[in-house]
């Protein structure tokens, strides 16, 4: 298997992750843009703090990026998903890895994010993806509004958090 590893996204990555989100526009299932942004463009739509690549053996093998939904206050926390992974790199999980991290990225920045996952399919699909032990994985709820998939995924109160805990006597 080869070396994985995840990492803030650079500037200088542009080229890599621009020709990764060309890919995926050729497609035509994974956005509505129809030719990729320079990126200046890019850049000043997607939320600073919420960037990430994957790297393949060194390789630059997708992307992640958190995008505002709308400025106005009320919208606060509330943010678009993208998740790229090159062409030659997909089915391997590596798009799970990188929506993990970027929720774990986002804890970090100490803010309650609202997340828009947006895929398209014109078939039956199942995603799979790893959860923070933080979650309530009891009470996740999913539903489907107008083509939009919403899922509620909430964190487990500090009640169920003791619950799990449990005692180990030292001999």
């Amino acid at each position: 298997m080869s070396n994985i590893t995840i990492r803030p996204m650079e500037p200088e990555d542009w080229n890599a992750v621009s020709e990764i989100y060309s890919e995926g526009i050729a497609t035509e299932h994974a956005t509505f843009q129809t030719t990729c942004p320079p990126y200046t463009a890019w850049d000043a739509f997607h939320i600073k703090e919420c960037r990430l690549v994957i790297l393949d053996g060194g390789e630059l093998a997708g992307w992640a990026a958190l995008r505002r939904v709308d400025p106005r206050w009320c919208y606060r926390g509330v943010a678009e998903v993208s998740i790229y992974v090159g062409e030659k790199f997909r089915g391997r999980g590596l798009g799970s890895r990188l929506l993990t991290a970027l929720c774990e990225e986002s804890e970090k920045e100490g803010k309650k994010h609202t997340y828009l996952r947006r895929e398209f399919s014109y078939s039956s699909f199942r995603q799979r993806m790893i959860l923070p032990d933080n979650v309530n994985v009891d009470n996740i709820d999913a539903k489907m509004e107008n083509g939009v998939l919403t899922i509620d995924i909430p964190k487990k109160t500090e009640e169920e958090k003791r619950k799990n805990m449990r005692q180990i006597d030292i001999k």
